[in-house]
């Protein structure tokens, strides 16, 4: 697993198994904080938690959890930092969703620093997650997505047939419905299925669900899909982000090898597409401060970062202006455009299936 900022050279912390998952600490926002989930087919896997140093260009593991199965999906809570939600398999081939606690660990940031720290490697003790509550899923059916709301306690929970919407209460995890999101027929729900799930950040009610190849809104006081976008992408849809700034707004990503950004208002076709990768396109996400940020990631082992300024909530006024001769100011656009890939990054060996942005604003 490596971090790729925006220095000149990465900073890689190696985990002991391969990993799927990683997601940024939400409910922690003084420094950038992820926790990685790995997916070994051995029995043993972990919950690691990372902590970025920009000064130093560092990781340090803050704590490692041993985990019992395969980490498929993860979400932490977003007003609780000691919570996350695990989707895994064991390896007899059933599936569980759960709710963890995670021991409370040190931070002890002063007394790590006096004694060099522990940064890049992890030498310390396993520490175990408490089970707070599992959700009552069939064992054959394997969640391939976990999404928790901001503001309320509901989670969607992504399979190849269906998404469910649970509550989550003081007293236990249940089940408030589910909703279709497949037309396929004999659908086996025990395998990974690719797609993905976005909360609207904008309404409260509102989600999108990327299943198949399609695109679907839900309203989640109805349990009913209220718009739908059919072969969104071709071959398969693999992952859905909101805009955090502008509403009505979202991407996508599929095995055409494409990023599309839509306007839920017309949705005949998407507003503009990114071409960047040469394979699938796992995931992208909006930087939850600046969203004219896109970071996507895929089976060509890439990273992109782009500037979509053109579908952005700020105008853009862009670098290169450049004095006409009658003294006016006007945008050299073809120096300068709006929309474009601003890095790539190539150091990764294998496919990125995951990536995050920290819950820390950065600069």
């Amino acid at each position: 697993y490596s971090e790729l900022m925006f220095t000149s050279a990465p900073c890689v912390f190696s985990v002991n198994y391969q990993a799927r998952c990683i997601s940024a600490q939400k409910a922690y926002n003084e420094k950038h904080r992820f926790i990685v989930g790995t997916c070994s087919a051995k029995d043993k896997n972990e919950l690691s938690v990372l902590q970025y140093d920009e000064e130093n260009n560092q990781i340090e593991a803050k704590a490692v959890y041993s985990h019992p199965h395969q980490v498929w999906a993860m979400e932490p809570s977003p007003k609780d930092s000691s919570l996350v939600l695990t989707a895994s398999q064991g390896g007899n081939g059933t599936n569980s969703v759960s709710l963890y606690r995670l021991q409370e660990f040190m931070d002890a940031d002063d007394e790590e620093e006096e004694r060099g720290g522990r940064h890049n490697s992890y030498d310390g003790d396993l520490l175990d997650l408490e089970s707070v509550s599992k959700f009552s899923y069939d064992p054959s059916v394997f969640v391939n997505t976990l999404k928790w709301h901001s503001m309320k306690d509901s989670v969607l929970a992504l399979d190849p047939a269906a998404v469910t919407l649970w509550s989550l209460a003081e007293g236990g995890v249940s089940s408030v419905g589910s909703i279709s999101t497949t037309t396929q027929e004999n659908v086996d729900i025990g395998e990974f299925a690719a797609g993905g799930a976005a909360w609207d950040p904008h309404n409260v009610n509102l989600a999108a669900i990327a299943s198949d190849s399609s695109l679907r809104f839900i309203d989640t006081r109805k349990l009913q899909v209220t718009s739908c976008v059919s072969n969104a992408h071709k071959g398969g849809i693999r992952d859905v982000d909101y805009n955090p700034n502008k509403p009505l707004t979202l991407i996508t990503t599929g095995d055409d090898r494409k990023i599309k950004m839509w306007d839920a208002r017309s949705l005949s076709c998407p507003v503009t597409t990114m071409e960047g990768h040469s394979h699938w396109v796992w995931c992208a996400k909006y930087n939850p401060f600046h969203d004219q940020l896109i970071i996507s990631g895929g089976s060509d082992n890439l990273v992109n970062l782009w500037r979509i300024a053109s579908c952005s909530s700020a105008p853009w006024l862009g670098v290169g202006l450049q004095e006409s001769e009658a003294g006016s100011s006007q945008q050299d656009v073809d120096d300068d455009p709006p929309d474009v890939r601003i890095k790539v990054m190539d150091q990764h060996e294998e496919c990125v299936y995951d990536l995050a942005w920290s819950a820390a604003e950065a600069w």
